[in-house]
């Protein structure tokens, strides 16, 4: 059941994040090309700089973009393996949290990222639980009759 549940999270981990890098690579890029056209040859290097770090350091463009993967990646996983979602949850969550840590950011502004991203995994588990009870599309109404 971990190894289900530590699969899971770091299959949504790395999907949130290479979503966040491919995004931010194109973001950048787009960036580039615009700067380049707008400014003198000695102050693209500056305005480019100035750009990229207000938007994508500092803006949260790339955090609600990777968390959507994320969270959508992590209820994939648990529905799709069966995974534990509480621990699941729990374990994205915290790898989440020491990233965030890790980079400075404030635990104030990843409290609800956390509580977040936990609640995804606990309701997917119980959507999973939930649709096992439930007759498939396939069967007839003598195997499974209503109450």
């Amino acid at each position: 059941m971990l190894w289900k549940s530590l699969r899971a999270s770091l299959t949504a981990l790395i999907l949130g994040w290479a979503v966040a890098l491919l995004i931010g690579a194109c973001w950048a890029l787009l960036q580039y090309q615009e700067v380049s056209r707008s400014f003198a040859a000695n102050q693209i290097a500056a305005e480019f700089q100035s750009r990229i770090d207000r938007e994508l350091w500092r803006g949260s463009l790339l955090l609600y973009v990777q968390v959507g993967v994320l969270c959508a990646a992590l209820w994939w996983r648990v529905v799709a393996i069966q995974a534990n979602g509480v621990l699941t949850g729990a374990i994205t969550a915290g790898a989440q949290a020491l990233f965030a840590v890790a980079l400075g950011s404030s635990l104030l502004f990843w409290i609800p990222l956390v509580l977040l991203i936990t609640a995804v995994g606990v309701i997917a588990e119980r959507w999973r639980i939930s649709s096992a009870a439930r007759p498939s599309l396939g069967t007839s109404s003598a195997e499974h009759p209503r109450p």
